[in-house]
């Protein structure tokens, strides 16, 4: 399927309204995405307006991810039926991917071997593995996808796994991940992420390339509990998006991830292209001055015979040599306006008091030290007797080595989701 929003801008009227941390997701988020209503242009005012606050949530997400040195440019999925999504609607997207110079970079070695009405009609966040977030009727998911045509992302995967201390890279990366998160072909049952491994990996390779269905590794939050939690659940989606960070750049290609020596491919792509494009000015060049010789001559056997001759004898016309005066040359549209870059949300950071003699033990509220999810509050659910714990993180457990705890002393502050307790809905939940 492909996407109509142009990546990193937008019309001046799909700009973000809301300011972040409004991402609020209530039951009709969810309703408009009903396959009743897929194909219904009634329900675009309700899905714009869902859009607009994903897309300004992303943007704080963006301002993390370079952190971790991913540049990821922001897109949305098309909120509308239309001919780009079949009519239908079935969930909208937003997508973190690659930016614009590093597809370009790529975009040499992706065209080769595709036909013409193949590029017209492609998706081109298929040609590239991305992270994102997706909200259908029945969840709302964070995730890394690879499409097989994203096949310089796929041939990068499987050279890291055909070398042991890449692939026990990876695969340390995939276990650190929280334990909800899931390895999945797209409709496909998805897998835990403890204990996997190369042959796991390759299969999952293997049967995506089969069947042409997307990667996925995410975790998905069913409809019920996102709307029940949706206070929490902005800040977790958050963490939930940079916490797959380092899984991602250990994926994706990149000059500085590139496990498969492309660089000289993409350089002798790059030649053919440049030369291909030269030789293409050259024809067009050439076509242009034949046809200008033939008009000329046209004009020059249907003119009078009188005219002819004037028209040796006489100098041009004064007026004709004249430039026009730049206030009657046709003015340049204006640019088009880009996705506002939106900091982070400007709320006071959490202050903890961390016992430094403090003993991590089962039942103790934590603070996390560093990683992904450094600064965030938790209960002790675990420990495993290597150094390691089981954190509950609001909806993610999370698996932290002690030496990155710190115990908190006994406050006041807002105990982790760790029981059934519902909160009130507000008013949009209804």
């Amino acid at each position: 399927m492909v996407y109509g929003t142009i990546p990193g801008s937008m019309s001046q009227s799909h700009l973000p309204a809301d300011p972040p941390g409004c991402l609020n997701l209530g039951a009709p988020d969810f309703d408009a995405y009903l396959p009743d209503r897929a194909s219904s242009n009634a329900f675009n005012g309700v899905r714009l307006e869902l859009k607009q606050r994903l897309l300004a949530w992303a943007t704080e997400v963006a301002s993390r991810l370079e952190s971790f040195g991913i540049a990821a440019e922001i897109s949305g999925s098309d909120e509308s039926p239309s001919l780009l999504n079949e009519g239908r609607v079935h969930d909208q997207r937003v997508f973190f991917w690659r930016d614009a110079e590093a597809r370009e970079r790529l975009e040499g070695l992706l065209e080769q071997g595709r036909s013409l009405a193949a590029a017209l009609h492609a998706d081109a966040h298929r040609m590239h593995a991305y992270l994102g977030l997706k909200i259908d009727a029945t969840a709302v998911e964070i995730s890394i996808e690879v499409h097989p045509d994203a096949w310089v992302d796929f041939r990068n995967i499987r050279a890291r796994l055909a070398s042991a201390d890449q692939a026990l890279e990876l695969t340390a990366a995939l276990e650190s991940l929280p334990e909800q998160y899931a390895l999945k072909v797209t409709n496909e049952v998805a897998c835990s992420l403890g204990g996997i491994d190369t042959n796991r990996l390759r299969d999952a390779l293997d049967q995506a390339e089969a069947t042409g269905a997307p990667l996925w590794i995410g975790w998905s939050v069913p409809r019920d509990v996102a709307v029940e939690h949706a206070a929490l659940l902005e800040e977790q989606l958050e963490d939930a998006i940079v916490a797959l960070a380092p899984v991602y750049r250990l994926i994706a290609w990149a000059p500085d991830n590139d496990c498969v020596g492309l660089d000289r491919e993409w350089t002798l792509a790059r030649a053919a292209k440049a030369k291909a494009h030269d030789e293409a000015e050259r024809e067009q060049a050439a076509w242009e001055a034949k046809k200008a010789a033939d008009d000329r001559r046209e004009a020059e056997r249907r003119a009078p015979r009188r005219d002819r001759g004037s028209r040796r004898t006489s100098a041009p016309p004064e007026s004709l040599n004249e430039q026009k005066p730049e206030a009657d040359l046709a003015p340049m549209p204006p640019p088009r306006p880009t996705l506002p870059r939106i900091g982070r949300r400007l709320v006071p950071a959490r202050v903890v008091d961390v016992d430094p003699h403090g003993v991590v033990d089962r039942g103790v509220k934590v603070q996390v030290l560093s990683g992904a999810f450094e600064g965030k509050v938790g209960t002790v659910q675990e420990l495993d007797g290597k150094g390691g714990a089981r954190v509950l993180l609001g909806l993610l457990a999370v698996r932290v080595d002690v030496s990155d705890l710190g115990v908190v002393r006994e406050s006041r502050e807002r105990p982790t989701l760790a029981s059934s307790h519902r909160r009130p809905s507000s008013p949009r939940q209804q």
